[in-house]
């Protein structure tokens, strides 16, 4: 067994007062803990300070560049990052010092996330099962994409089971598909500076598939109430990212 290594953990964040601490008290157990925020108005800052010092300031660009600068900051080569509505089980942090205990041959790893919508735990739906890549050495790679950004990494890839788990999905059916509003705008953006152009009928067909995949094919039925109200959401979203890309689309047409 070699040298123990080292761990920077990470979280970028914007006013959430009401979920970062789990998160940072989940982090306790990395030997640096690092803090990038584009501007809270809230007690997110205030809050940070109990666990750690290194507390930056970045105005907000997008995802990728959002992390990129976290990753500059980070002292160590290994990196583990959560969301601020997010929390690492204690399996999983267990899971994560016989890594950097032992030593390993691969330079990232897929997390398992447990979603959570109001407070209960969703077994089904679209989001299972749902890995993130969240451990992985810093000087193999960097992130890119502006909206579901991810490190695009050199190297093997593991996969971790032992979970995180995410609180991000809370409130009513309404604001689900307003949040999801935004995300979709972005998105829609993305894939259009890609060249990506799909049909008028697609917009149609992309949101009934979701919903048929997240409700009967994942079996998001068996999730009860909370299962429909995700699948109803997942289909949205897809729905209204092809309509906005087909608006983008006109506009540069016409």
């Amino acid at each position: 067994m070699g040298k123990k290594e080292k761990l920077s953990a990470y979280i970028i964040c914007l006013d959430e007062e009401r979920k970062i601490e789990k998160a940072l008290k989940s982090l306790q157990f990395a030997d640096e803990i690092i803090i990038v925020d584009s501007g809270s108005k809230d007690r997110t800052v205030e809050i940070a300070k109990k666990y750690t010092d290194k507390i930056y300031h970045n105005d907000w660009v997008d995802f990728s560049v959002q992390r990129n600068f976290a990753l500059d900051k980070c002292e160590h080569d290994w990196i583990f990052t959560l969301d601020s509505d997010e929390e690492a089980t204690p399996e999983l942090i267990e899971k994560i010092k016989l890594i950097l205990e032992s030593g390993t041959d691969k330079t990232w790893f897929k997390v398992r996330r447990y979603e959570h919508y109001n407070g209960k735990l969703i077994r089904y739906c679209a989001f299972n099962p749902s890995y993130q890549i969240r451990l992985f050495r810093k000087s193999h790679g960097r992130y890119i994409g502006k909206v579901h950004e991810y490190p695009k990494m050199k190297g093997e890839m593991g996969v971790i089971e032992e979970a995180m788990n995410h609180y991000g999905l809370e409130g009513t059916v309404s604001e689900l598909m307003d949040k999801g509003l935004i995300y979709a705008k972005m998105s829609a953006e993305e894939k259009f500076a890609a060249g990506e152009k799909r049909t008028f009928l697609y917009k149609y067909f992309s949101g009934l598939a979701m919903f048929l995949k997240s409700y009967i094919t994942r079996k998001g039925f068996l999730d009860g109430y909370y299962g429909l109200c995700l699948a109803f959401t997942d289909a949205w979203f897809f729905y209204k990212r092809q309509d906005y890309l087909l608006k983008l689309w006109r506009e540069k047409e016409s």
